[in-house]
């Protein structure tokens, strides 16, 4: 091949390479920019993204802040009520022993009073006359009246108290409504027992052989509410029952 051809061939080779460097070096630009502008999106979208994330975090980090204040407030709250509940837990307690106190006072108290009440119905049965009401009449009277063959006693009062003459008097009227024959006797017996017996006493020749009528008249006694004595008088008759009325 001749010389001119070869430098044909290299100034054609040439100008391809020119343009293909010119068509690669556009299409390298164009590319590139094209790159660019996708990268330019992606970062823009991407600082768009880290914005929105950013002021998320931070409403996030303000509602956490709210959400521990509020939980320091609930907290705070509830220390002062457990405070107050301790404080009302120890009122009650402290209520509840006052109470109690009270309690035993007042049932001391009662008790005192039961006592005093007791005491003050005990003397006043000791210092009241004996008397025969309507209940110890009908009692006395239906066992007395039952009593056969009618007896005769004596009885005679060992007392200068108006209260044992009246209780006398009422037994001797019972008697007389049973049926059963009194007589007033004005002398001693059973001297032994003191000048001034206190009490009721059924008199009796010899304690071991008491007569039916005597022990009549102490269950009719002790119906009518009245506890009497037994008591053994050599200086009786047998067989012979005498009601002493002494002082109350």
């Amino acid at each position: 091949m001749a010389v001119e051809s070869w430098k044909l061939f290299f100034e054609i080779g040439g100008l391809i390479v020119l343009a293909l460097t010119f068509i690669f070096g556009g299409g390298a630009w164009m590319t590139t920019n094209i790159l660019n502008k996708r990268q330019d999106a992606q970062l823009r979208a991407f600082d768009k993204g880290l914005i929105e994330a950013k002021r998320a975090l931070s409403e996030a980090e303000k509602a956490n802040l709210r959400l521990r204040a509020q939980v320091a407030d609930v907290e705070n709250q509830t220390t002062i009520a457990q405070k107050d509940l301790v404080s009302l837990q120890k009122a009650a307690a402290d209520a509840r022993a006052a109470q109690q106190r009270v309690q035993l006072a007042l049932a001391r108290e009662q008790e005192r009073a039961a006592v005093a009440e007791r005491a003050l119905l005990e003397v006043q049965h000791r210092i009241a006359d004996r008397h025969i009401d309507a209940q110890s009449r009908d009692a006395l009277i239906t066992i007395l009246a039952a009593f056969r063959p009618v007896p005769s006693i004596r009885f005679t009062v060992n007392g200068s108290t108006p209260e044992a003459i009246r209780f006398a008097t009422e037994i001797a009227r019972v008697l007389d409504d049973a049926g059963w024959t009194a007589v007033l006797s004005e002398s001693s017996v059973a001297t032994y027992i003191g000048s001034n017996p206190q009490g009721l006493f059924i008199c009796v020749h010899d304690l071991s052989n008491v007569p039916p009528e005597a022990m009549t008249l102490q269950a009719a006694f002790r119906a009518g509410g009245f506890e009497s004595i037994g008591i053994g008088d050599p200086t009786l008759k047998v067989g012979e029952t005498v009601i002493l009325v002494g002082v109350k």
